[in-house]
């Protein structure tokens, strides 16, 4: 039995809340006369979908991402099992301005799951970007990315002629990625190519 779309009002009305709420202007949702699809528009009301960027479409595409976990597609489907979300490194060719979006939500996805406030029961998160990881994994300055967290592990992959290594860290490995370069170096088995 196909599904039948209701509605993609609410979906383009909570993706038009976030962009709003952060004071993005570059383009934002308008749902069409049957309200079973959406156009993406800039703020002058002029079609965007021809002029989108590719770190415009890959934002686009997270928002929409981010509103299906927070529940199910279609509300009859009413799914209530634990889920294990992840989320592989969403910032490609973001600007500074919507990185800084991408991270604050998923920073409060992991609030969530820290509170057990959702259906979320682990997150993982994968990323080559240094400055991404030091925003989702920021911690107030009451704490200290040096402290053990009992709800987060951090792990770096490393790639050693072709083959594939996982080391495995209770604190947090990266302070910075001018710090992360010179540790590399410091290690025996680093490869030529990455120095």
């Amino acid at each position: 039995m196909e599904k039948k779309i209701k509605s993609v009002k609410p979906t383009v009305e909570a993706i038009n809340k976030i962009l709003d709420s952060f004071g993005f202007k570059g383009f934002k949702l308008k749902a069409t006369a049957d309200e079973k699809h959406y156009e993406v528009i800039r703020n002058d009301e002029t079609d965007a979908k021809k002029t989108l960027s590719e770190g415009e479409r890959n934002f686009l595409v997270f928002l929409y991402f981010y509103h299906l976990i927070k529940g199910a597609e279609n509300p009859e489907d009413n799914i209530k099992e634990p889920r294990i979300l992840v989320i592989d490194d969403p910032v490609s060719s973001l600007d500074s301005n919507v990185l800084y979006i991408v991270s604050t939500l998923i920073r409060e996805i992991l609030h969530k799951v820290r509170k057990n406030d959702n259906l979320l029961h682990q997150v993982f998160i994968f990323t080559h970007n240094a400055y991404f990881f030091k925003e989702i994994t920021f911690i107030s300055s009451r704490e200290s990315c040096y402290n053990k967290r009992n709800d987060t592990i951090y792990y770096i992959v490393r790639k050693i002629d072709n083959s594939s290594y996982i080391d495995k860290y209770e604190t947090c490995p990266i302070k910075t990625s001018y710090q992360l370069l010179w540790d590399e170096i410091k290690k025996d088995s680093t490869d030529c190519i990455s120095m």
